[in-house]
């Protein structure tokens, strides 16, 4: 079931509750959701001087939460996949490029997949750049390791970007 999003009076009763919970919560996972809903929010209403300063505040708490040592590799994968995504939204391209990378050479098998296949999915039109960057991903998904099942689809969406590409002996491989 999905929720509906608050409107009118409703929407600002709501921003003001989420307002209120962030200047009393201390804990960072709280402040990260909270951050991140009302960018959302304030996105949604054309706020974008808000949605710049939840996105600020976002990376500073992810760039602060790198510091933690005691966190997984693999959470260490997430927070540079998130701030790389917050880096690109302002515009950083350098910054965006240094997590996108750290992310990559972190994130295990699937991830790298997954990341490729959202790519895929939001592509509108040819876009050669594009899909050489999901080759490349999916390769690297392939190199470090999937279960049977990730090595099928792999395989599949390999087939289907080399045919949009025009590459049809590639794809039969």
């Amino acid at each position: 079931m999905g929720h509906e999003q608050p409107t009118g009076e409703n929407l600002t009763a709501h921003v003001g509750s989420l307002e209120q919970k962030l200047e009393k919560s201390q804990h960072v996972v709280t402040r990260r959701d909270l951050h991140e809903q009302l960018m959302n929010l304030y996105s949604a209403g054309n706020a974008p001087r808000k949605v710049a300063e939840h996105r600020k505040a976002l990376i500073e708490l992810e760039e602060n939460d790198l510091l933690n040592l005691g966190y997984s590799e693999f959470q260490r994968s997430i927070m540079h996949q998130r701030l790389a995504t917050l880096y690109q939204a302002v515009g950083d391209k350098l910054k965006a490029k240094r997590h996108k990378d750290a992310w990559s050479r972190a994130a295990d098998g699937i991830q790298l997949f997954d990341a490729a296949q959202n790519q895929l999915w939001q592509l509108k039109g040819p876009n050669l750049g594009t899909y050489a960057e999901s080759i490349a991903l999916i390769k690297c998904a392939l190199e470090r390791g999937v279960s049977d099942n990730y090595q099928a689809r792999i395989h599949r969406a390999l087939g289907e970007i080399y045919h949009k590409c025009g590459k049809s002996t590639k794809a039969t491989e």
